[in-house]
């Protein structure tokens, strides 16, 4: 799959240093409020992140999304860090475009 080229030259300027480190240490806390409302909403969600991510804890960051949202799915990559888009841009290109693919099916 091929990524745009917008997208490259959007990931290179979000890819400079200063740009990554505030991506890196400026974590928010989950908003359970939201969680519950996606999931009574039933709205589709997919959780992409990778099995190698140091900088977010899966007990901390996934797993109370994955305990609230019902309407899930997950994918975690192998061999990926925190900075995805960054990182594996057409990996990630592939799970949204197979999950929108995924949604559209289910509304025929």
């Amino acid at each position: 799959m091929k990524v745009p080229l917008s997208y490259q030259e959007l990931a290179k300027i979000l890819s400079q240093p200063q740009i990554l480190n505030a991506a890196i240490t400026e974590k928010q806390p989950l908003d359970i409020k939201v969680l519950k409302k996606i999931a009574q909403e039933d709205i589709p969600v997919v959780l992409v992140w990778g099995e190698k991510d140091l900088t977010s804890k899966e007990k901390e960051q996934i797993v109370p999304i994955k305990n609230i949202v019902t309407n899930l799915t997950e994918v975690k990559l192998k061999d990926v860090g925190h900075a995805i888009p960054f990182t594996k841009p057409e990996a990630l290109a592939e799970v949204i475009n197979n999950f929108i693919h995924k949604l559209m099916k289910e509304k025929k």
